[in-house]
């Protein structure tokens, strides 16, 4: 950030910028007062990513920012706890949370009423939040990427949702059905699958191939969602995976 400082010349061409806030402490506020100035000389910004911030400073961090606004930002990646900052982001379209810093809840009710533009939400846990409730917080999120446990009872796609990618894990993992998340001790499973669901149909897309297997009803019902194991008809079942009663193609 000094180097963004000291070349005024630069800034018009900087998009994008990933801060690490990691040394700003209750004894010392310097980093965050210099990341505020620099994201006020960046015009042209559009993602940023805020790494570090001790949720101990989290309180601070939301007053030092709560005045200003950055409309330029449309891509904004953070950790859960800093959700109540997101207002001074009022045109995101694409927020993450922060692998490992909690549900993401937070950053997606911050988020729905006051980010209208916002389409696409990545590394959400629901922890057994049925997705319609969630989403209603969002409405006009269309696209959302997901962790570890997800159900609901309704028969449809809830609003503007047209793409659900759920990060799911092969049996055999260290999963276990006492231990949902995907996670054994202090160490989580690397999924190894992504589901694809769209409004008509559900795919389960292995990261290492470039042909989706279409789940057939043969396997999964209609207007059904399961817990595992669910079988694709080739390879192995998945231990952990939830689809939201979506038409299945057959």
């Amino acid at each position: 950030m000094k180097y963004i400082q000291k070349n005024p010349h630069v800034r018009p061409y900087i998009q994008s910028l990933s801060v690490d806030l990691r040394e700003a402490t209750m004894n010392n506020c310097q980093p965050i007062i210099q990341f505020i100035r620099t994201l006020r000389v960046l015009p042209t910004l559009r993602s940023l990513t805020i790494l570090g911030v001790h949720s101990r400073m989290a309180d601070i961090f939301t007053t030092s920012l709560e005045d200003f606004s950055f409309p330029s930002v449309s891509r904004l990646t953070l950790d859960d706890y800093l959700a109540p900052i997101i207002p001074c982001f009022p045109n995101i379209q694409i927020l993450s949370n922060t692998y490992g810093s909690g549900s993401g809840g937070w950053l997606l009710r911050t988020a729905g009423p006051c980010c209208k533009q916002l389409y696409e939400i990545h590394d959400i846990n629901f922890n057994m939040d049925p997705l319609t409730r969630v989403l209603d917080d969002a409405p006009n999120l269309g696209s959302l990427s997901v962790q570890h446990v997800l159900c609901g009872e309704s028969n449809r796609m809830p609003g503007k949702l047209s793409r659900l990618f759920v990060h799911c894990y092969l049996e055999g993992s260290t999963a276990t059905d006492g231990d949902i998340g995907g996670r054994s001790g202090n160490s989580f499973c690397k999924p190894q699958k992504e589901v694809l669901v769209r409004r008509n149909s559900a795919f389960i897309i292995s990261r290492h191939s470039k042909n989706p297997i279409t789940l057939t009803s043969r396997y999964l019902p209609l207007n059904y969602y399961s817990r595992w194991p669910i079988r694709t008809g080739s390879g192995p079942p998945l231990s952990i995976i939830f689809l939201f009663n979506c038409p299945i193609t057959n």
